[in-house]
């Protein structure tokens, strides 16, 4: 693994000057690959699959307005617990 140690600022072609020396064609591509891809937080890619918090509740905001419109009961809070435990 190779590693770059900056002590001083650098404008871009400086830096772009010393990977070109540090860093083998291979490792400056795996760069550039790095660079290109979004930046993603910690949690999105523990849970990819993970709906969102903002999901949830949009999802439920939207099962409760159905209720509502079509006067239905809600699920007892012991049905969501076991469709939560199951």
């Amino acid at each position: 693994m190779s590693t770059l140690h900056l002590t001083i600022p650098l404008t871009i072609p400086q830096l772009a000057e010393m990977l070109r020396q540090q860093f083998s064609a291979k490792e400056r591509q795996q760069l550039v690959q790095l660079m290109r891809e979004p930046k993603e937080s910690k949690d999105s890619k523990a849970k990819p699959n993970m709906p969102s918090v903002a999901d949830d509740l949009r999802e439920a905001f939207t099962e409760v307005k159905a209720a509502r419109i079509e006067k239905k009961q809600f699920r007892s809070l012991t049905e969501v617990l076991d469709e939560l435990q199951g």
